[in-house]
């Protein structure tokens, strides 16, 4: 079932963070048993359902108006005027609405969720600006050309004691 996808999104974000805690790196926690594309809590999974929402609003989900969106999850994304509302229901919000719905209904609504969400990570890749995270980098030799800062963080203010 789609719906059981924001498990496998939660256990991979999980397991990164747990690696990132015991050993001080991200990719050891989910020995590699996940890719970065399961994690649907990520930058490109945030616009792709607000993408999916403005899609909604209009009425181009095939498969699902908008006011059958709105019944079957409980959640509003117009305001009084008729246009999207300011704040739209997160991405979390949204996954776990997901699972209350019929599998036919999933299915709808996440194809077009996933297809989204693809469109935006290969057009980041082709793009030259996909976002991968940590990764680990296998060479036979690496060789150190420049070093510079970065980035300082500023020094906070010294506190005042009365």
């Amino acid at each position: 079932m789609k719906g059981q996808k924001r498990f496998i999104s939660t256990i991979a974000k999980r397991l990164d963070s747990l690696g990132a805690i015991t050993r001080g790196q991200r990719q050891t926690g989910g020995q590699n048993m996940f890719r970065p594309e399961d994690n649907l809590e990520s930058w490109y999974a945030h616009d792709a359902l607000n993408q999916l929402y403005r899609l909604l609003a209009r009425g181009k989900v095939e498969g699902c108006s908008l006011s059958e969106f709105e019944d079957a999850t409980g959640l509003s994304l117009l305001d009084r005027e008729g246009g999207l509302r300011d704040e739209l229901p997160g991405i979390s919000t949204f996954l776990n609405r997901m699972l209350a719905l019929t599998i036919a209904r999933q299915d709808i609504l996440f194809d077009a969720f996933e297809g989204l969400l693809l469109a935006r990570i290969e057009s980041a890749i082709a793009n030259g600006t996909y976002e991968l995270g940590l990764e680990t980098l296998h060479a036979e030799h690496f060789e150190v050309i420049d070093r510079r800062t970065i980035y300082t963080h500023p020094a906070p203010a010294p506190r005042l004691s009365c």
